[in-house]
Parts: structure tokens; sequence; C-alpha cells
């Protein structure tokens, strides 16, 4: 292999160790962002801030006391895991688009027999049973997220879920 194929190489094994990097972060993140819990809202918050920038992050910001209140009112626990992902573009201005695919477990805890969390689809624990906490069926998101690298950390410039 001559110098120039074997530089080609490396960079090409460059780029691709940065990709599976990015699309790591992007995988945790979004899973991450779709994992809730009533008992630990703030820490969810500040999970989310801690992994944003720009505008995403600013928005996120000014909405924080209205996420606080809906996830704490809502007395239930979900849990996302990423099953998928993959770039979809490169931007000029240095962030990579990436789509993720997303599931959702949800349970609402039995202390609250009342609570309803329309966003994951939660359904009403089992009447006549009320220590036993109901788990909802698993819901599907896939979300469209640019990743950008501020000062070598990868960070969510940008959130949006793909109907």
């Amino acid at each position: 292999m001559g110098v120039k194929a074997e530089l080609d190489h490396r960079a090409v094994e460059q780029r691709n160790a940065a990709d599976r990097s990015l699309l790591a972060f992007a995988e945790s993140a979004a899973a991450e962002l779709v994992s809730t819990s009533s008992d630990d809202a703030d820490s969810y918050v500040q999970r989310v801030l801690d992994n944003a920038t720009g505008q995403w992050r600013n928005d996120f910001d000014v909405r924080k006391a209205s996420v606080l209140d809906t996830m704490k009112s809502s007395e239930t626990v979900t849990v996302g895991r990423a099953v998928g992902s993959g770039i979809e573009r490169r931007n000029d201005d240095g962030s990579t688009t990436v789509l993720v695919a997303a599931a959702v477990d949800g349970t609402i805890p039995a202390a609250a027999p009342s609570a309803h969390d329309p966003a994951v689809g939660a359904a009403q624990p089992p009447a006549g049973d009320s220590a036993v906490p109901a788990t909802t069926e698993p819901q599907q998101y896939q979300l469209r997220v640019d990743v950008l690298d501020v000062d070598g950390q990868l960070k969510l410039s940008k959130v949006g879920f793909v109907q």
C-alpha cells in the first residue's frame, strides 16, 4: 500500500470512529430525552441542559419550569432506549443531523392511581389492585437531532420528533 493510500485509509478510519462516537452520543442523548421520572425531574432537566447547546438549549431553558411542573404532576416513570440510528446529513454549520429510533416503556407508580401521562400513553392501574403499578405498552419514537462538537464535547443543537 502506498503512502497516499495509507493516509486515505487512516482518514477513513478516523472519520468512521468519529461517526460511531457521534451516533453513540445521539442515541444516548435521545434515550435520556425520553426517559423521565416524576421523582427526579430536576435531574432530568439538568441532563437535558448539560447535553444541549445553541437555540435548542435556550428554548429548553425558557420552558424548563413548565417541563418540571408537568413531570412532577404526572407521577410516572418512563425508560427510554435507542434501537437504532443513522446519519442523515452533515450541515453547513458543522452539525450533523442524526435520525434516532427510540422505544419507551412507562410505569405509573401504585401510589398514584389517577395519574395519566398522555405523552407516553400511560394506562390507568388495574382496578382493584392498587398495590401493583400499571405498565404502559412500549411507545416508539423517531427523533431527528442535530449534534455539534462544542470544544471537544458533543451536544444537541436541535431536537425534533419525526412524524
